[in-house]
């Protein structure tokens, strides 16, 4: 019986061999072209969605229509959640 078979049946194993880092995470300060882009679309979509949701939302019913209908939209979210957990 070889030695990996050995170890395999004994629960020894090996150690890790050493892995190079992510290029990524060895400039863990700066920012890198991925970041900057999810941080220009995540800024560009909340704009979009404050301007065409919740702008005409508090315009045509106010705050109390735009807060029910967020209340709705939470509750759904949250029994999705709910049913994924059962």
């Amino acid at each position: 019986m070889g030695e990996a078979a050995a170890g395999a049946l004994t629960g020894e194993s090996d150690p890790a061999p050493e892995q190079k880092p992510a290029p990524e995470a060895e400039d863990a300060g700066g920012w890198m072209p991925r970041s900057w882009f999810m941080a220009i679309a995540g800024i560009t979509l909340t704009i979009l969605f404050i301007l065409t949701v919740v702008v005409p939302a508090v315009r045509s019913g106010g705050f109390t229509e735009f807060f029910v209908i967020a209340g709705i939209f939470a509750a759904i979210l949250l029994g999705e959640r709910w049913l994924r957990t059962r």
